[in-house]
C-alpha cells in the first residue's frame, strides 16, 4: 500500500536498509536513497528538511533516531502495528497502530489526489547527486575494483526477480546505500554489524525457498570464513547460487574503526585464502576476478552453473 499512497500522493521518500525493495521503478523519481549508521547520506540531508516525517513499519533499531533527529524538533507520525516506543528523540505527534496496508488505504481516501507533484528543487538537486555518484561506478577500471563498479555491474546483470544476499562488513554498506532494489524481499541484510557469515547460509535457504530468480550472495574474505564449510552443503543439494567474496586479508570494517578511534589497528588481519582452489575442494566451481573488467564475463559465468565461489580482489 505504499506504493498506493505515494502513486495517489507523492512525498519525497527515503528507506532504511530493511525496506529495500518498496520502491518500484515508476516511483523512483520521490526516493532520495536510503539512510542508516551513520548521517552522512542525501536522504540525511532530506531529513534535516523536513519539518514532519511520516515513518511507516520503522524500527528504531534500523537507524537510531538519537542520529537522525538529536536536536528532537520533528513533528513524527507514527504508522505502525504496534505502538511506538517513546524516548526524548522518537515521540510521535500522531500514531496510527494496528494494520499498516488497511490504515494506508483509509488514509489514501482522506486525501486528495496530486498527480502533478513534483520535487521542490533543493531536494532534487540532493537526488541528482546521489544518482551521479552510483553511475559514476561504471566508469571505476583498473585492477582494485571499486564497490561501485561492482554495483553497478551486477545490476546490470540481474532482473527485478533476482536476490542479492549480504553478509556483514564494509561491503553491506555499500550494497545497502547504492544497490537499488525494486520489489521487497530481494536485497536482504542482518541488522546490528554482528552476524558475520550470514549471507551463504541465507543463500541456501533462500534457494530453497524461492523457486523463481537467481540467488547471489556477497561477504568480505572474513565474514566467509565463519561459515565457508556450508557450501559443503550447497554443493550436495545441487543449489543454483554465485557466492561474491571480497578479498582484502582484514576484517575491514574493524579495521577503519579502529584506525578511526585509535589510529591504529590490532588483530585484524589473517593469511590469504585460495578461494578458487577451496571451491574446488568441496566440489564447486571458482573464479577469480583481478581486473573491473573481468566482472561482467565472469559474473556472467557463474551464474550460469551451480555453487560458484567468485573472488573479488580489493
Amino acid at each position: 500500500m505504499i506504493r498506493e499512497l505515494l502513486c495517489h500522493h507523492p512525498l519525497p521518500t527515503i528507506g532504511t536498509y530493511q525496506a529495500a525493495g518498496v520502491i518500484s521503478h515508476d516511483l523512483e523519481k520521490y526516493f532520495i536513497g536510503r539512510i542508516g549508521l551513520f548521517k552522512n547520506q542525501p536522504g540525511d540531508q532530506i531529513l534535516d528538511l523536513a519539518d514532519v516525517i511520516i515513518t511507516i513499519g520503522y524500527n528504531p533499531v534500523e537507524y537510531d533516531p538519537e542520529i537522525w533527529n538529536s536536536y528532537q524538533t520533528k513533528k513524527i507520525i507514527h504508522i505502525n502495528y504496534m505502538p511506538a516506543n517513546i524516548r526524548n528523540t522518537y515521540a510521535p505527534t500522531l500514531e496510527v497502530i494496528g494494520n499498516i496496508a488497511l490504515n494506508i488505504e483509509k488514509i489514501i481516501l482522506q486525501l486528495n489526489p496530486s498527480s502533478a507533484f513534483t520535487l521542490p528543487e533543493a531536494i532534487q538537486k540532493i537526488q541528482r547527486i546521489n544518482l551521479e555518484k552510483i553511475q559514476a561506478g561504471k566508469n571505476h577500471a583498473g585492477p582494485r575494483i571499486h564497490p561501485l563498479r561492482f554495483i553497478n555491474d551486477l545490476r546490470t546483470l540481474l532482473s527485478d526477480e533476482d536476490t542479492v544476499i549480504s553478509d556483514i562488513g564494509s561491503h553491506y554498506i555499500w550494497l545497502a546505500r547504492y544497490f537499488y532494489s525494486y520489489e521487497p524481499h530481494h536485497l536482504l541484510f542482518s541488522n546490528g554489524q554482528q552476524t558475520l557469515g550470514v549471507a551463504l547460509p541465507w543463500a541456501i535457504a533462500a534457494r530453497l525457498a524461492k523457486s523463481k530468480g537467481r540467488i547471489i550472495s556477497i561477504s568480505g574474505d572474513g565474514g566467509f570464513l565463519f561459515s565457508a564449510a556450508e557450501l559443503e552443503t550447497a554443493v550436495r543439494e545441487k543449489i543454483p547460487l554465485v557466492h561474491c567474496v571480497w578479498c582484502d586479508g582484514t576484517y575491514n570494517m574493524v579495521l577503519e574503526q579502529e584506525r578511526i578511534k585509535y589510529h591504529r589497528d590490532s588483530a585484524v588481519h589473517f593469511g590469504a585464502v585460495d578461494i578458487v582452489k577451496f571451491a574446488e575442494s568441496f566440489g564447486a566451481h571458482g573464479f577469480k576476478v583481478t581486473h573491473a573488467d573481468q566482472l561482467i564475463p565472469i559474473l556472467k559465468q557463474a551464474i550460469g552453473i551451480n555453487s560458484a565461489l567468485t573472488h573479488i580482489k580489493r
